[in-house]
Parts: C-alpha cells; structure tokens; sequence
C-alpha cells in the first residue's frame, strides 16, 4: 500500500505496478537525485511480462480520474510503457528532441517546484491505480 503522507519510493511504484502484473523491466526516476540531491521529475517507464490491453485500460482509467494540478501521460503503444507529467512528455519531444536522461536534466535544473510537485502527485496516482487494480481480482 502507498502511505499517501510519505516519500513515493521506487518500491512502493514497483509493488503498484505489479497489482497489474508481472514486471519485466523497469526504470524509475522519482525522489532525490542521490548524485546532487535534487528532486526528479517522476517518471516512470517498465515493461510487464504478458502485457494486456486490460491493464493499460485500468491505468488509463486511473490517470484520468485522479485529480491533479497538471496533466499525465501514460502511454502503452510500445514495448515499454511510460507514465510522466505532459511538462515532462514535451520537454521529451522537443525540439530539439532528448534523451529522457537529458530531459529529466533539464527539468531538475529549471523548474525543481515542478519535479516535487510531481512527486506528491505521484502518490495520488499510485492510489488510484490501487483503487483501479481491485476490479481485477
């Protein structure tokens, strides 16, 4: 379960993620930077095993019911699916089009508000995929 006052921790993502399934692969950049201390954009990007178009439906659902400051994107059409902040998408897109490493870069050196905005918004969205998860079982 997500503790809704704490620090979303990659575990915490991890253990939400797999109500859905079972994970492959997983990259995650949310909290403290431990290089510099600063704050990540969240961002989430993870492969699941047997991937399922009622799965991507129930975290879809999840992002659009969950009450926020800024939009999120989630997206399954590739192999890797993603779930970050639109700002976060854009910066992705370009122009010029970056990496996400260099994307995550430049919205920690720019807009830190955002990233920890980010972060405590993280966890509603956690919630919401739990909330979302129990119509599987």
């Amino acid at each position: 379960m997500v503790d809704p006052q704490g620090v979303t921790e990659v575990s915490a993502v991890k253990r939400t993620l797999r109500l859905l399934g079972e994970l492959e692969w997983g990259r995650y950049a949310i909290g403290l930077n431990p290089a510099d201390s600063r704050m990540f954009p969240s961002s989430i990007v993870w492969r699941y095993r047997e991937p399922s178009a009622r799965m991507a439906e129930i975290l879809r659902a999840a992002v659009a019911e969950m009450a926020s400051r800024f939009e999120w994107r989630f997206d399954s059409s590739g192999k890797n699916w993603t779930l970050m902040p639109m700002k976060l998408a854009e910066v992705l897109e370009g122009p010029p089009q970056l990496p996400l490493v260099d994307a995550l870069d430049e919205l920690m050196s720019l807009d830190q508000n955002f990233c920890f905005r980010s972060n405590s918004e993280l966890k509603s969205l956690l919630l919401a995929i739990e909330k979302n998860s129990e119509i599987l079982d």
